[in-house]
């Protein structure tokens, strides 16, 4: 029983050591660079990717992408919610007929890749990947 425990204890550790070593880093919520946004506000991208809302504050349309990645850090801080919480909203929203969650991408380069072609594309990636000239920075989420 001590062994199970101990071992349980470890595991915490372990976890706890990979969540906080993955807090420290922020997230830097992305657009085309052909988009007339300059910035938004943790409100407005929360409310995006939430669907709530389903346009910019200028009223042109928005495509919201998650990035498989970044989405347990990225929901924490923007909804203050864990991937598991988002799993189970999206599964009301969907079973209500009220929405879908937004499509996922699998890494950086890919939600890089998406604001890149599409002008009403909104992800976010790592703020260590660094950003090429054809997408635009909106909002840092810390």
């Amino acid at each position: 029983m001590q062994t199970l425990r101990t071992l349980a204890l470890a595991l915490l550790a372990i976890c706890g050591g990979v969540a906080a070593a993955r807090a420290d880093t922020a997230i830097d919520v992305i657009v085309n660079v052909n988009n007339p946004l300059r910035t938004l506000n943790a409100a407005d991208v929360r409310h995006l990717f939430m669907h709530d809302i389903a346009s910019f504050p200028d009223g042109s349309t928005a495509h919201p992408y998650d990035n498989q990645p970044e989405e347990e850090v990225f929901y924490r801080q923007i909804a203050a919610r864990s991937a598991l919480q988002m799993r189970a909203y999206w599964a009301r929203v969907v079973f209500t007929s009220s929405g879908s969650p937004p499509p996922q991408l699998h890494d950086d380069a890919a939600a890089i890749a998406k604001a890149a072609q599409d002008r009403a594309a909104i992800t976010y990636v790592s703020d260590k990947t660094p950003l090429p000239h054809n997408v635009k920075l909106v909002l840092v989420i810390p």
